[in-house]
């Protein structure tokens, strides 16, 4: 809904979070939202919100007054490790794409 934030911690970085999404997603008026979203339909923007990131959608991008922040890569030479555990037996899944591990989930449709 709107006014929804999404944080990261623990040395996240907007550049390496990635929302798959299967069908659209809005974004309501107010959010502020981190992460490269890709989707496969249509990215709308209610008014006011907020992205620190990417957009990629393969129809449409909606923007409505709002404020897109591309993301920064450091460059520095430190590494980060970082482990990941899935408990469920619908797993999904995980693969290493450029340096980076991506989690694909099957969202058919997402609403910040």
């Amino acid at each position: 809904g709107g006014g929804a934030s999404v944080i990261l911690s623990g040395g996240a970085m907007a550049a390496n979070v990635f929302w798959l999404v299967e069908g659209s997603t809005t974004l309501g008026a107010g959010t502020s939202m981190q992460g490269i979203i890709l989707c496969k339909t249509a990215i709308v923007f209610n008014a006011g919100a907020t992205l620190y990131g990417r957009a990629l959608a393969q129809t449409a991008i909606t923007l409505i007054a709002n404020t897109l922040v591309a993301p920064t890569i450091s460059s520095s030479s430190s590494s980060v490790s970082a482990s990941l555990s899935i408990s469920s037996a619908n797993t999904a899944p995980v693969v290493l794409v450029s340096g980076y591990l991506v989690l694909a989930l099957p969202i058919l449709a997402a609403c910040f």
